[in-house]
């Protein structure tokens, strides 16, 4: 997954609110869990880094922001794993049952 990168005057107050952002894939990325929005119940808020810069300035005077990112929570990826496996043994389980003849 690609990292994003905000550009962004350090002179000014930085707030870092919800933002959907679509990085070509299937579905959206819910930025800016960490300050005032909450992820849904079946998602988790992940570390996202932003960098901030000064306008003519290296990037060695960059500030890192944690804006967070919504994503599943572990809970949710084990219940996707163990669906996942039990359906591909159903499948090998059936297959077999139709493929051997009955004596």
């Amino acid at each position: 997954m690609p990292k994003a990168f905000l550009l962004a005057d350090l002179g000014t107050q930085h707030n870092f609110s919800k933002v959907r952002l679509n990085l070509g894939g299937a579905s959206e990325e819910m930025f800016g869990c960490r300050d005032k929005c909450s992820c849904a119940w079946w998602q988790h808020c992940y570390p996202w880094l932003v960098v901030a810069t000064r306008a003519g300035q290296d990037a060695k005077t960059s500030q890192y922001f944690d804006v967070g990112v919504c994503g599943d929570a572990v809970p949710v990826m084990v219940v996707y794993l163990v669906l996942t496996f039990a359906s591909i043994v159903w499948v090998v389980v059936s297959a077999h049952i139709l493929a051997v003849p009955n004596c």
